[in-house]
């Protein structure tokens, strides 16, 4: 299975948030190998895309998370990552940027560009939002009672 690399940018500063993410991080991490790297934010894209670029591997699978991107459900985003296992991928990096999005070279690099929601969501939220999802992807795998449809 393919480890699974969260590149975020900033640290969460609210503590529920925080404590959620940690909470699905750990949850998360009963099914495979992940790692939570903050690169450092700044006031525009440019710099925080450049510190996102310097922690993509040249053989990593990239997934952007973009307001902009392809919106998927639950169940196609844990078949989404079925898929990413049998092709024997080594890393998957999930990138979500900070709160003035990502710059053009970041959006280039990206194997995949996907959305949470059509809205537009505090960047901590989102943070929250998306491990939740993941965790809920491996439940669904599992054949786990957690997702309902």
């Amino acid at each position: 299975m393919a480890k699974m690399i969260f590149l975020t940018v900033g640290s969460l500063k609210n503590k529920a948030c925080l404590a959620l993410q940690e909470e699905y991080l750990g949850r998360i991490r009963h099914y495979t190998s992940c790692e939570l790297i903050e690169a450092r934010d700044a006031t525009q894209k440019i710099p925080e895309s450049e510190n996102l670029l310097k922690k993509i591997g040249s053989g990593d699978f990239v997934v952007l998370l973009d307001e902009k991107g392809k919106t998927v459900s639950s169940t196609g985003l844990a078949q989404q990552i079925q898929k990413w296992n049998g092709q024997g991928l080594k890393r998957v990096v999930w990138i979500v940027g900070g709160a003035f999005g990502v710059a053009e070279e970041i959006k280039k690099k990206a194997n995949l560009v996907l959305s949470l929601s059509s809205l537009t969501l505090p960047h901590e939220l989102a943070r929250v939002v998306f491990f939740e999802q993941i965790y809920r992807a491996f439940t669904i795998l599992k054949g786990e009672k957690y997702h309902h449809e």
